[in-house]
């Protein structure tokens, strides 16, 4: 059997939008299998103190039916951290070879500590272009205002 590279892309996910599809489009190009940690909503509440408009088994099912996503599940961590290792291991069976996190993370003092973090398990992050104009919580204003 061949060696695969495995993907790792996460994110709450929550108000599905084009960016994270190009988020999953272009992480399957540098992978052989591309799995998506879908944030609890505990993690959200935890670390983003709000609430998700649609729940964690939407979300999952929804990330679940992109083309680009070999398989997803709820991953209770956050960050680009142990606890991805961890996730990886528990649900990939070892530690991924990359892991995908936006550019607008990139050359930030917390991408450097996740990149550093990354390098001792031997995970290169690859810095995906940031879709600019869109996010989650634009949407959100924007329903919220009627738009």
């Amino acid at each position: 059997m061949s060696y695969k590279i495995i993907g790792i892309a996460t994110g709450a996910f929550d108000m599905f939008h084009i960016g994270h599809l190009n988020l999953f489009q272009n992480a399957k190009k540098h992978c052989d299998l591309l799995y998506a940690g879908v944030h609890s909503d505990a993690s959200i509440r935890k670390n983003k103190n709000k609430e998700p408009v649609i729940p964690e088994a939407d979300r999952l099912e929804i990330v679940r039916g992109c083309k680009y996503v070999d398989e997803a599940w709820i991953f209770e961590g956050y960050a680009v951290d142990e606890s991805l290792i961890e996730f990886s291991i528990k649900n990939a069976g070892r530690i991924c070879d990359l892991v995908f996190v936006g550019s607008d993370w990139q050359n930030t003092a917390q991408g450097e500590i996740w990149e550093s973090v990354m390098n001792k398990y031997n995970v290169k992050i690859i810095w995906l272009p940031y879709t600019r104009n869109v996010s989650s919580t634009q949407i959100k204003s924007d329903v919220k205002q009627g738009k």
